[in-house]
């Protein structure tokens, strides 16, 4: 067997096995607990019963809601997905969870032929690797949350631009841009923050619209208005239709509804929290996007990174009717809008960065298909080499140390000052180009990529843990049947049970004669432990959060503590409204 083809063969195993992995990983142990290092947020626990519920409802108890909560509103066309998959298979963590598992790996196909389509083969082949197999990708897509469905959505709406492309300037193109205009309209019906991508396409047609107007232009000037308009068309068709069946009927409550998730949950309040949310974004420690990137996907961050900059270094040398531009740019401002709306806002949890992993596997595979020449580039511009270099190291030692006392700020802002002094020396011609060769290059990168993956996807296959299927089982098996539970950690402990879960979020939902209107039924509060969550039940409620009404104590649910308070039938006095019943 000649060389060519042992290397041929060795790829297809390669392959084969990486494509077995996606698919076992994503289904194995798909009842154990969310991997507690993927967020520092408590919707690990609680988020998927909010995204279930009014599914779970409608079938369990013949009504989509129970409560104030109505979590459908705002993605109705996955709560459809969701009640129909209840339908047929029945209601549990496994089934709402399969729901993501099925939209996720459905997406790498899409995935692959849409770079494939873009920018060829192998980077097709290297950037589905980096998306179907990086664990937080991976792990995220086997919880029953909004984003993977979404991130699904908005990489069929990239494979049609990329297909609208293909078709330049004739009437296929187009309708291929008012399919893609079409789908991402549909994406607000499965979560609302996929319309970050809606400026995407619209910004890319109206340059080109506007760099081939008048001489030079031999009329295709008028060709991109017109592409752009189809796509607008697809989009705003959709849009409309959407607020005509679903906006205008429930127009109140969703008002009610997005001016929570806005303006409470979302929007800051001051330019001064906007300086605080950027900074936590660029050079935090617990939360923000690039401490969470460089620790949880250091390679494919430092690839982005090194993109951007030779993106920034060779501005306007390539003109945009170059299709693979063209895509690259899309990609590109894909995660770009998405990194400064998550910068700014108060509220960006981990979760809500599936939404760009598909353009960052995408630009990383690109950058590392020619990562000889991408690290020659970034090297021979100083400001580059200097920035880049400076804050890969920060936050390289900031993983280390922390923001533990002085001594570890002054440790941590001095040693990245001498990185980045370091680099302002080297000349341009000190790189070596036999330090690195060709495909060797790529080699050598994706090892170190798929090496710091394995010990994040070993970490958790090895420390799977079921605490909270266990702890709705316990609640199953020790509470009254036809129970009430009630609190922010109820849905959360209701995804197998049958008992009627009411989520309390003050200021959105049931926070207004809260144990009240179940006054005939057997109630539970179940609530995450925390201060400020405790202080608003006991100041609402004392004679029920109390010790001696205190059921159970699940001290480690996943990484959160849940108290579970039995409330008395005569402790709560009922509402004007359930006494005349």
């Amino acid at each position: 067997m000649s060389v060519e083809r042992r290397t041929k063969l060795w790829v297809g195993v390669g392959l084969s096995i990486a494509i077995l992995l996606m698919v076992v990983l994503r289904g194995v142990a798909l009842d154990s607990d969310a991997y507690p290092r993927l967020s520092w947020s408590s919707a690990l626990l609680t988020d998927e019963g909010f995204y279930i519920h009014n599914a779970r409802n409608r079938v369990l108890f013949g009504h989509a809601q129970t409560d104030q909560f109505n979590n459908s509103l705002i993605m109705p066309l996955l709560d459809a997905l969701q009640t129909g998959v209840f339908h047929t298979f029945g209601v549990g963590a496994v089934q709402a969870r399969a729901v993501s598992v099925v939209l996720g790996l459905l997406t790498l196909p899409v995935f692959f032929d849409g770079l494939r389509r873009a920018f060829g083969l192998h980077t097709a082949c290297l950037g589905t690797l980096l998306l179907g197999l990086d664990h937080v990708s991976l792990l995220y897509s086997r919880l029953a949350l909004m984003d993977t469905p979404a991130a699904f959505v908005l990489v069929c709406a990239f494979w049609l631009w990329v297909r609208s492309g293909e078709s330049e300037g004739g009437h296929r193109g187009r309708v291929w841009l008012g399919l893609c205009g079409v789908v991402l309209g549909l994406c607000y019906g499965v979560r609302g923050l996929g319309a970050l991508v809606y400026p995407v396409p619209v910004l890319l047609l109206g340059r080109e619209a506007w760099q081939l107007r008048g001489v030079g232009g031999a009329g295709r000037g008028p060709g991109r208005v017109g592409s752009l308009l189809w796509l607008v068309g697809g989009l705003v068709l959709t849009l409309g239709v959407y607020g005509l069946l679903w906006v205008v009927p429930h127009r109140a409550e969703l008002a009610r509804v997005n001016h929570y998730y806005l303006f409470d949950q979302l929007i800051p309040h001051s330019l001064l929290s906007v300086r605080q949310n950027m900074t936590h974004s660029l050079f935090g420690d617990q939360r923000g996007y690039s401490p969470y990137l460089f620790r949880h996907s250091p390679v494919q961050f430092a690839l982005v990174l090194f993109g951007l900059a030779v993106w920034c270094i060779r501005r306007g040398r390539v003109g945009l009717r170059d299709p693979a531009r063209r895509n690259a740019i899309y990609l590109g401002l894909w995660l770009l809008i998405a990194w400064l709306v998550f910068g700014v806002v108060r509220y960006a949890p981990p979760r809500y960065y599936v939404l760009f992993y598909p353009p960052m596997a995408g630009i990383a595979a690109l950058v590392l298909d020619h990562v000889v020449t991408v690290v020659r580039t970034v090297w021979r511009d100083r400001t580059a080499r200097v920035l880049l270099g400076g804050f890969l190291a920060y936050h390289l030692y900031e993983s280390a140390l922390h923001h533990r006392n002085q001594l570890t700020d002054a440790l941590l802002y001095g040693a990245t000052a001498l990185v980045a002094f370091a680099l302002c020396f080297p000349e341009p011609g000190r790189l070596r180009k036999k330090a690195v060769i060709g495909g060797q290059g790529t080699s050598a990168v994706f090892a170190v990529w798929a090496i710091i993956n394995a010990l994040w996807l070993g970490d958790w296959l090895t420390h799977l843990s079921y605490t909270q299927r266990d702890a709705d089982r316990w609640l199953a098996d020790n509470l009254p049947p036809q129970s009430v539970l009630i609190g922010d950690a109820a849905p959360g402990l209701c995804l197998n049970n049958r008992f009627v879960a009411v989520n309390v979020i003050p200021g959105l939902c049931n926070d207004q004669d809260t144990l009240e209107s179940f006054a005939s039924r057997h109630r539970y509060v179940v609530i995450l432990d925390g201060r400020r969550n405790r202080a608003w039940w006991s100041s609402r409620y004392p004679d029920v959060i109390t010790w001696k009404n205190q059921k159970i104590q699940f001290l480690h649910l996943i990484n959160f503590a849940v108290s579970v308070y039995e409330v008395p039938m005569d402790a709560v006095p009922t509402s004007p409204l359930i006494r005349k019943q």
